[in-house]
């Protein structure tokens, strides 16, 4: 039996109520998932226990934890403040509203949800046991990053590209831009350098969208529109 407090019942609702809604409504998943973590996020704010019961942790893994295996979702939707909702809400709206355009929302919620667990599962792997509470969607947004940079490198999307304290705003090939982010992760990963954040999860959630990619091409379900140029606007 699984101990949960009423307003972490509530966000499940929220999240799962606003996808639903979207669906119906024919809005872009991006944007109710956007909506959904800075709704969520204030959430967290008011009620900070929300996080205990809605974040995932590797010691979940293990057989005497199965019921808390729901937090694999609903992590995806905790942020640990401002700053980390921010950097990865303004990603993911770049990224993921372009690539949905490409592949539809069914298709998109696949790939996000999917590599996010992926993430998760990575970063559990390399932390077995561990009762640190693991939230974000970095996991799944690197997986929708590394999907699009599989089935059309060449698109070119609006991202922020961050030099020192400022913040730039370019058009840039999916390809470079994923390129760059997977490098930066890898290179942290190798380098073993020691902070809050679960690089592993990130590189999880890449390679996870990226099988997803090779699977989705190979069921021919892209085949024929894969690499041409395409602009975002």
């Amino acid at each position: 039996m699984v101990d949960i407090n009423i307003m972490a019942i509530f966000s499940i609702i929220v999240m799962i109520g606003a996808l639903i809604y979207a669906y119906y409504k024919k809005i872009k998943m991006t944007y109710a998932l956007i909506f959904t973590n800075f709704f969520i996020f204030i959430l967290t704010v008011i009620f900070p226990d929300v996080i205990y019961d809605l974040g995932f942790r590797p010691i979940y893994l293990s057989l005497d934890y199965l019921p808390n295996l729901y937090t694999l979702f609903t992590s995806m939707f905790i942020h640990g403040g401002f700053a980390h909702i921010i950097g990865n809400m303004i990603v993911f709206f770049f990224v993921g509203s372009a690539f949905e355009s490409r592949i539809g929302g069914k298709n998109f919620l696949i790939v996000y949800f999917i590599s996010g667990i992926i993430g998760t599962l990575t970063h559990s792997i390399v932390n077995l046991g561990s009762s640190t509470i693991l939230i974000g969607a970095s996991g799944a947004i690197f997986g929708i990053m590394g999907a699009f940079a599989y089935l059309y490198p060449y698109d070119e999307i609006v991202m922020p590209i961050p030099l020192g304290i400022i913040m730039l705003i370019r058009r840039v090939k999916v390809i470079y831009a994923v390129a760059m982010f997977a490098l930066f992760e890898t290179v942290i990963v190798l380098i073993g350098v020691s902070d809050s954040t679960a690089h592993f999860a990130h590189l999880g959630g890449l390679i996870g969208g990226l099988l997803i990619a090779v699977l989705y091409v190979k069921n021919k379900a892209v085949m024929w529109n894969r690499y041409p140029s395409f602009v975002i606007r």
